[in-house]
C-alpha cells in the first residue's frame, strides 16, 4: 500500500459552493486534512443544498465526507487570521469572503 501523495498537508475550505467542495473532496482523497469553515451556517452548502432534495443532501454529504467541520468564526477578520494556520486555502464561489483581503 503505497503512502497518499498530500499526507500530511493541512487545507482550508471557506464554503461554500459546489466547486470548492469538490476539490476539498479530492483533496481528501489524495491524503490531505481538510477543514471546513464558513462566515454562517447557511454558507456552508450554498450553491450544494438548494431545497429538501434529498439528491442534494447525498451530493452534500459526499462532499463532506472526510472532513472536519470549524466552528463559525465570530467575523471574517477571524476566518482571515485562521487562513495562516494552513498550506492551502480553497475559497468557495459562494463563500462571501473576500480571499483578497487576506494577506498570505
Amino acid at each position: 500500500m503505497s503512502q497518499q501523495p498530500l499526507a500530511g498537508y493541512k487545507v482550508l475550505e471557506i464554503g461554500g459552493g459546489a466547486a470548492a467542495a469538490y476539490c476539498g473532496r479530492l483533496l481528501v482523497d489524495a491524503g490531505a486534512s481538510v477543514s471546513t469553515a464558513a462566515l454562517s451556517q447557511a454558507f456552508r452548502f450554498e450553491g450544494i443544498v438548494r431545497g429538501e432534495n434529498p439528491a442534494d443532501h447525498a451530493y452534500a454529504a459526499y462532499l463532506s465526507a472526510g472532513k472536519s467541520q470549524l466552528a463559525v468564526p465570530a467575523s471574517a477578520e477571524q476566518l482571515g487570521r485562521l487562513c495562516s494556520d494552513f498550506d492551502l486555502v480553497i475559497v468557495g464561489e459562494g463563500s462571501h469572503f473576500d480571499a483578497a483581503a487576506v494577506s498570505p
